[in-house]
């Protein structure tokens, strides 16, 4: 969810309300600043828990997801096994992150956007249209839930049970918690997006005022504490950036890999293919903006630090000046980061075809191994 005209962080709490309903987030005291209800908060996440492990159990002993999984080839079944195994992981490492941890890392991370907002004078715009707001939002929510009623009919038909039976056979819940990570990390990374837009429009206006060092050094101040809040970021959710990256790609494989397969065979079922393709271009879609959005703000990021090498030009050289524009100019690329999936690379452009790429090529084994 976006917002065009709120600049502040007051949007975000209704929200946030709505991901506390599903333990995504921990409950949080926007006004005081810090996270409340320590231990109806564990309580909450380990109901939830408990219901995902009870979930796994019934998936496990459901007579016809056995029956499919003795008729599907090998790599059907390893496809399948380990797309369950990676969207359990996600949400539990979601609902378990929320729930007992981080909570100090949440606060450094709102403190850090009051801090910026203080600094360029960003407090108290507030939208009170509610439908301008989150009007994408809830469409957003009504598209999920239509996909989703439509994987449990699909299932629903390819296991031979009621739909009632295959809510809780199908993979609904991680999809839909992987999707509401997507709207949560989405949110927050507008947020840093528009900070990094308000500084460099603040920068631009530097070149006309005398006082260009001190604003100079106010703006790589701000800079520094966006590139700390970058940091923060990563550490929130680098492991679920991690994981649904894996997950994409692994969906991309099982699904192509499975309708190929479904193509071939008899008793071919048209509803849990087109279920498969509408649920992995929904994540796709959701993975692609989410890596286009990290670009984006990067960029914003690196333009910074042109700006600072084109200002050095209105000096002359040798001055004292210039000398401190280095200097300043040096900081602030020191400053400049990536997003990252838990350290192990970073979140450009290049992964979406590092994801296609990868995914043909683990594709092609799986046809050679079905022909065998």
């Amino acid at each position: 969810m976006t917002s065009n005209l709120s600049k502040d962080l007051i949007i975000i709490r209704p929200l946030w309300k709505f991901f506390n309903i599903f333990q995504i987030t921990p409950y949080y005291d926007f006004n005081k600043n810090t996270a409340t209800h320590s231990n109806l908060r564990k309580l909450h996440g380990v109901i939830f828990i408990l219901i995902k492990l009870a979930w796994i159990f019934v998936m496990l002993n459901n007579k016809g997801a056995a029956e499919m999984l003795t008729r599907s080839v090998m790599t059907e079944k390893f496809t399948y096994i380990l797309g369950i195994i990676s969207g359990t992981v996600i949400t539990l490492t979601t609902l378990i992150k929320s729930s007992f941890f981080n909570f100090n890392t949440w606060r450094m991370l709102f403190t850090n956007f009051y801090s910026i907002d203080a600094k360029l004078q960003n407090g108290g715009k507030i939208e009170i249209n509610i439908w301008k707001n989150y009007f994408h939002f809830i469409l957003k929510q009504v598209v999920l839930l239509a996909f989703l009623l439509y994987q449990v009919y699909s299932w629903s038909i390819f296991l031979k049970i009621s739909v009632l039976q295959s809510l809780w056979n199908s993979p609904l819940c991680d999809f839909f918690y992987e999707f509401q990570i997507f709207t949560l990390l989405t949110s927050i990374l507008s947020r840093i997006k528009t900070r990094y837009k308000l500084l460099n429009a603040r920068f631009a206006r530097i070149k006309t005022n005398p006082k260009v060092v001190q604003e100079l050094q106010q703006c790589v101040q701000i800079y520094r504490i966006l590139g700390e809040t970058v940091e923060i970021y990563n550490n929130l959710f680098g492991h679920q950036i991690l994981l649904i990256t894996f997950h994409c790609g692994l969906q991309l494989v099982a699904c192509f890999n499975f309708s190929l397969i479904a193509f071939n065979t008899t008793n071919f079922n048209v509803h849990i293919v087109l279920c498969n393709i509408a649920i992995l271009t929904l994540m796709l879609f959701c993975f692609i903006w989410m890596v286009i959005s990290m670009e984006t703000t990067v960029q914003e990021a690196e333009a910074f630090v042109h700006f600072c090498f084109k200002l050095q030009e209105n000096f002359i050289q040798d001055s004292r000046e210039i000398n401190t524009l280095r200097k300043l100019t040096t900081y602030a690329q020191h400053f400049t980061r990536n997003f990252s999936a838990a350290g192990y690379f970073s979140i450009r452009k290049s992964v979406i075809f590092g994801l296609l790429g990868n995914a043909a090529t683990y594709l092609i084994i799986a046809i050679q191994f079905n022909e065998r």
